[in-house]
């Protein structure tokens, strides 16, 4: 960046003097050509201890106690207000990257920064304050014509007769109700292990405050004000997200896993995680493969659940198809099994039948005939049969016949002819 330059001096830190140890910091203050107002420092040494003159040319804080290393600060601002400081700070944890908002916490050894402020729909009203003592010493506060006893860091409604109060000095009260406190931390830290970067959000639903300031030297508050709880803070959410690289885990026996982990919570729970390692990729989320050529983007996980129908869709078709050929098939075996069923049973008739014809042929003389009949049975069937039996006049040659009958419908019938040789 170009600028005008407006001041370079060194100042000091640790009641060292600067010209004689390399504790110190270098303030530069560059006015941009927009009108604009970069202020830039580099401080070396115990960085959480008062400068020489108990004054601070930072806009944070930084957190703990004597962290020793080096920070590299450049605040953008208007030529009044500054609006941001990116921070670049050293220590023997890591390289901590951030940007650091007016009035936050930068903690050089974790990496992080931390912003508390109330959400936009939180309302604060102003009001003159009166402050008590009563006669055994406890404060007492009357806001809007409500009095209040201290009470730790809470404000209960006092019980007391406010006629027998002692006025000891005045102020004004800034009451707050509703919306939520709002906790932000990023993190951007290089350590020895691993790169992180991150954000988290922790919510708490806002009880009622009063930041109680003082204009009268006699009132016991500093005039910064101090911050009382009236009702308790409601309900706590808190979502976070971040990505990790290098060492990731490190495993009871000591084993390291290198690789990328990107995570997402919702009230302390992983709502979505990817890891990337020599292993492969684990996801609770799907993966895209992109078209160098148009861009498009197709997901693995779309593209399995429409391979997945499409073969389900061939299979079912296929399944629908052996079905109706296996029916067909099972309607074929019944009728070939009902035709072999009747085939056995008009067999089974026929031996009943024969059996029912059999006949010896009777004692009859030539020229006689006789009339006989009889029952068969076989395997569950029967049959009835009637015949007749003749001798020719030459009293050799006979002749005899017989129809029998069965269950179903069945007719059989038989003939047979003998004929005696010799004799006479």
């Amino acid at each position: 960046m170009t600028g005008q330059l407006v001041n370079t001096e060194l100042t000091g830190r640790d009641g060292i003097d600067p010209e004689e140890e390399i504790a110190a910091a270098y303030p530069l203050e560059q006015l941009a050509p927009t009108g604009s107002l970069v202020k830039k420092d580099i401080e070396i040494g115990n960085l959480t201890k008062e400068s020489l003159d108990s004054t601070s040319n930072r806009d944070f804080t930084i957190a703990g106690d004597n962290v020793y290393g080096t920070v590299a600060t450049a605040a953008a601002s208007t030529t009044t207000t500054v609006t941001s400081t990116s921070v670049t700070g050293l220590t023997g944890n890591g390289l901590t990257v951030v940007d650091a908002p007016v009035g936050s916490i930068v903690d050089l050894e974790k990496g992080t920064v931390t912003t508390v402020k109330l959400s936009d729909d939180a309302v604060t009203t102003r009001a003159e304050l009166q402050a008590f003592a009563t006669e055994d010493g406890a404060r007492v506060f009357e806001i809007q014509n409500k009095y209040y006893q201290v009470e730790g860091n809470k404000l209960v409604d006092f019980k007391g007769d406010v006629n027998e109060l002692t006025l000891v000095g005045a102020g004004v009260a800034d009451t707050t109700t509703g919306g939520s406190v709002d906790t932000l931390v990023n993190t951007g830290f290089v350590s020895s292990q691993n790169v992180t970067y991150g954000e988290s959000k922790t919510s708490v639903v806002n009880g009622t405050s009063i930041n109680v300031a003082s204009t009268n030297p006699n009132v016991a508050n500093p005039e910064s004000g101090d911050v009382y709880q009236v009702t308790a803070a409601g309900q706590t959410t808190s979502s976070s997200k971040d990505v990790k690289t290098g060492i990731i885990a490190v495993d009871q026996a000591g084993n390291k896993t290198y690789g990328l982990q990107a995570t997402n919570t919702t009230d302390g729970k992983v709502t979505a995680q990817t890891t990337v390692t020599a292993a492969g990729i684990e996801t609770t989320g799907d993966i895209a493969f992109v078209d160098a050529a148009t861009g498009s983007k197709t997901s693995v996980k779309g593209y399995l659940e429409e391979t997945s129908k499409a073969v389900d869709a061939k299979v079912d078709a296929a399944l629908v198809e052996v079905d109706s050929r296996l029916t067909q098939f099972n309607s074929t075996a019944a009728r070939l099994n009902s035709r072999i069923d009747d085939v056995e049973q008009t067999a089974y008739r026929g031996v009943a039948i024969a059996l029912a014809a059999q006949q010896q042929i009777p004692n009859i003389g030539a020229g006689q005939f006789a009339v006989f009949g009889g029952v068969g049975h076989y395997e569950g069937e029967t049959a009835g049969a009637l015949g007749v039996a003749s001798v020719f006049a030459d009293g050799r040659t006979s002749l005899s016949a017989a129809l029998g009958f069965a269950g179903g419908n069945e007719v059989g019938g038989r003939v047979g002819v003998s004929y005696v040789f010799g004799g006479k």
